[in-house]
């Protein structure tokens, strides 16, 4: 475990404030429902979870806190246990979540890390999943990504709310980053000041991860450390902004419709330019049932495609069919997985009671690529209608000092 001297951080004080009430209430406004935490035991999701017992302690909601051990070192599984020892004595409950298949590779590990959270918060009946990122880590990822030639609307990483990125595991669920404009150097201090340790991973310290190479090339650079946040700042209310536009207009009933059928009609000519790629990107998501936003390159040559009405094209398991003022997007029939997954069909079609998706009454379009028999309802709607909440949630800084 670490932790750092007292010094002048004795009086440093660190609370969640009414803005943290506010997101809540906004994804998760039923009181018996619980709020799910990620904390591995390093000092960012440490401070989250002191924060947030504290929290829930004073609003009367219920915490799950949950530790994935990827099984890829050997003190993985102490480490979960020390966070299960934390949370018992901030009396909230906990869960392991292992790893059974783990492979190198940090891509894999956070697609699994996401996968399992979600399937552990839904199944506790969680509609939020706290995570512990930081203003470090955005500043880490747009340096990152400036490395990659990013373009300036996508180089700002993690944000204060998203959908999960994971389906259909994540169905319903938002992620929160509480501590997004918070330095960690700042929840650091806090810990110190309150004797509270925090567990190091080891990898944090290996080079041979981009993010590391870069965490620790900022370091040197400490001169430039007041215009950098400065500037990520500014880049991440640019990037709220955007995301507010793009949550405005699919929250808009005259510019994204869909029939019980799961046909989805987009009035895009009505849409700026600006957001039309990122509308498409969520509807390819959501019509092909998936979690995979496509890149902007493929994005782009769809619709230099869709020039003319009754031009036709497909992208990520959607199709996309020009109008005379927009398009109408479906499933791709050959790419249908016609398997249920979490009460799910192909991932676009929940189990209903009284869900009638009969095939003789579809559109054509949409006929091969229906689930078999009544009984379904499509999803695709409350998807659109979740992704359009969290895209408008303002930018706040839920930590009080």
């Amino acid at each position: 475990m670490s932790g750092c001297g007292l010094g002048a951080t004795a009086n440093l004080t660190l609370a969640l404030g009414p803005e943290f009430d506010q997101l809540v209430q906004r994804f998760s406004d039923d009181v018996k429902a619980p709020l799910a935490v990620a904390v591995s035991g390093g000092s960012d999701s440490t401070a989250l979870l002191y924060l947030t017992a504290d929290w829930a302690a004073r609003a009367g909601r219920k915490l799950l806190v949950l530790t994935v051990d990827h099984q890829l070192r050997t003190a993985s599984a102490a480490e979960a246990r020390s966070v299960g020892d934390l949370a018992a004595t901030l009396g909230v409950q906990h869960r392991t979540l292992l790893w059974q298949e783990p492979q190198a590779g940090q891509s894999a590990a956070r697609d699994a890390r996401h996968r399992l959270l979600a399937r552990a918060a839904r199944d506790a009946g969680a509609l939020i999943l706290l995570l512990g990122h930081t203003l470090d880590d955005v500043i880490e990822t747009i340096h990152i990504r400036e490395r990659r030639s990013t373009p300036e609307d996508r180089l700002a990483g993690p944000v204060l709310a998203a959908p999960s990125p994971v389906w259909p595991e994540g169905r319903g669920l938002t992620l929160l980053r509480p501590l997004i404009a918070t330095r960690r150097q700042v929840l650091r201090d806090w810990l110190s000041a309150e004797n509270r340790p925090w567990i190091d991973d080891p990898s944090n310290e290996n080079q041979a991860y981009e993010r590391i190479e870069v965490r620790e090339a900022l370091k040197r650079e400490r001169g430039e450390d007041a215009r950098r946040v400065e500037e990520t700042l500014q880049l991440m209310a640019r990037r709220q902004e955007a995301d507010i536009g793009l949550g405005e207009w699919l929250d808009r009933a005259d510019i994204v419709t869909v029939d019980p059928f799961g046909l989805v009609r987009l009035a895009l000519d009505r849409v700026p330019p600006q957001l039309a790629e990122r509308l498409v990107g969520v509807m390819v998501r959501v019509c092909g049932g998936h979690d995979r936003t496509p890149r902007a390159e493929p994005v782009k040559a769809l619709l230099e495609m869709l020039k003319g009405p009754g031009d036709r094209a497909t992208l990520g398991g959607a199709w996309f069919q020009r109008t005379r003022d927009g398009v109408l997007i479906g499933r791709d029939p050959g790419a249908v997985h016609a398997v249920e997954a979490g009460g799910l069909w192909d991932g676009r079609f929940a189990e209903a009671a009284d869900g009638h998706v009969a095939h003789e009454d579809a559109p054509f379009l949409v006929r091969h690529a229906m689930p078999p028999g009544p009984g379904w309802r499509q999803i695709l709607s409350e998807r659109i209608a979740l992704e359009a909440r969290i895209y408008q949630t303002p930018l706040v800084n839920p930590v009080h000092t």
